[in-house]
């Protein structure tokens, strides 16, 4: 790595071993390095969190500047004898007029330079990528709009912990019913955690959660065959575009204070998966769970704003929707709401909705990092219980919406 080191000793003459000055050269290159890193290390010296600096990917020399040291160093033990003579050459001679150019020593200074120039800029570069992910990662672990989160977050996220397995362990219920249970006890918690990113100082009583389940046609054709032509908004789901449904049932609807912001005709709520969120420019996933359930993600912080995203589908869903949210409608108390999916685009499961009695459930855009991160952890015990749901539901196949006589 240092190289430097060998040029110097060319020329002062002290030694005549050719591999000394390749392992001199070596050691002060690691040397050189570490000053580089110091450097480094003093511009970040604000950060606290010095362990999450992040490698600089995105540098198309790394590869160059981490190994081409090491491979000159063996070059110049191997060859230095005519590294050296040629070099000295040029400089008793003033110059190369005189001489006939030797490729390989050329070769040989010219990579050395563009190392030493690429050196520092690349530790230059690399310390300001890392500083501004850093930055980014930083901002959004401790961006909050109520600091307290932080402190309580581990409370809630315990409490559901000893809720699940104080559940799990009563004896008066079924499995089925401790699966439901310890469902409700996780978007509850969730619920919770939404109110500390709500402008509104929202309480629980305010925030609603509830869990949409997947069901693909290929999958489920049973299911799906029992389904209704027409669905919920005037939506069908026969046409080739749609490849399932989303079912909202009311074992899986809970807020703080056991009261739903919105009716549930039926007992359920049906919605179509449409293949692909959009096409051609074109809308297929209505606003929502459906358009999370493709895309991972749909956040309306004011309902009005939910009308502009349904001017591609048919005029009478467009009002079921509308009249839906209305003042009179049984979505009424819904101003806003999150929907997230719950595993990948792939195999999607489910979708956790998020509702709001009030605008900005989730406030901020710049506080949404934080949130999926709390909300994370949180999903991951939340998806098998999904999971097991949803195939006790297709395995009784006791449907809501076939009429019982």
């Amino acid at each position: 790595m240092g190289i430097v080191v060998c040029f110097i000793g060319l020329f002062i003459g002290q030694y005549d071993n050719i591999f000394l000055y390749a392992l001199l050269g070596y050691a002060v290159g690691l040397l050189l390095i570490s000053l580089f890193r110091y450097h480094q290390d003093k511009l970040n010296s604000e950060f606290t969190y010095r362990i999450l600096k992040l490698k600089n990917s995105l540098s198309h020399y790394g590869l160059f500047i981490k190994i081409f040291p090491l491979f000159l160093t063996l070059v110049f033990a191997v060859t230095g004898d005519q590294i050296s003579e040629s070099t000295k050459l040029v400089f008793n001679n003033n110059g190369l007029d005189s001489l006939q150019i030797d490729i390989y020593v050329t070769l040989f200074w010219a990579l050395l330079a563009a190392w030493a120039i690429l050196l520092p800029l690349y530790f230059t570069r690399n310390d300001r990528v890392n500083s501004e992910r850093l930055n980014e990662l930083l901002n959004s672990i401790h961006n909050s709009p109520d600091k307290t989160l932080f402190k309580t977050y581990p409370d809630y996220y315990q409490e559901m912990l000893k809720g699940i397995d104080k559940v799990a362990s009563d004896r008066s219920k079924n499995e089925e019913q401790k699966n439901i249970d310890q469902i409700h006890i996780i978007l509850k918690t969730i619920s919770e955690i939404v109110k500390y990113f709500s402008p509104h100082a929202d309480n629980i009583e305010h925030i609603g959660a509830n869990i949409w389940l997947i069901f693909s046609k290929q999958d489920q054709t049973d299911l799906i065959n029992s389904l209704p032509p027409q669905i919920n908004f005037h939506c069908t789901y026969q046409e080739d575009a749609i490849s399932g449904v989303l079912v909202l049932l009311e074992d899986l609807i809970v807020t703080g204070n056991n009261s739903k912001n919105f009716d549930l005709p039926s007992n359920c709520m049906i919605l179509p998966l449409p293949k692909t969120s959009t096409q051609n420019n074109i809308q297929y996933a209505l606003p929502g769970t459906p358009k999370a359930a493709r895309e991972g993600l749909s956040i309306y912080n004011d309902i009005s704003l939910l009308h502009p995203d349904l001017r591609d589908f048919k005029a009478s869903t467009q009002t079921a929707i509308k009249d839906y949210f209305s003042p009179k409608g049984g979505g009424k108390a819904i101003k806003s709401f999150a929907s997230i999916r719950i595993g990948n685009a792939q195999n999607p499961i489910a979708v956790v909705n998020i509702d709001s009695q009030h605008n900005n459930i989730l406030g901020d855009k710049q506080y949404y990092p934080t949130f999926f991160a709390l909300l994370e952890p949180i999903l991951t015990i939340l998806r098998p219980k999904v999971l097991k749901y949803r195939g006790n539901f297709v395995q009784s196949k006791n449907y809501p919406w076939i009429n019982k006589p």
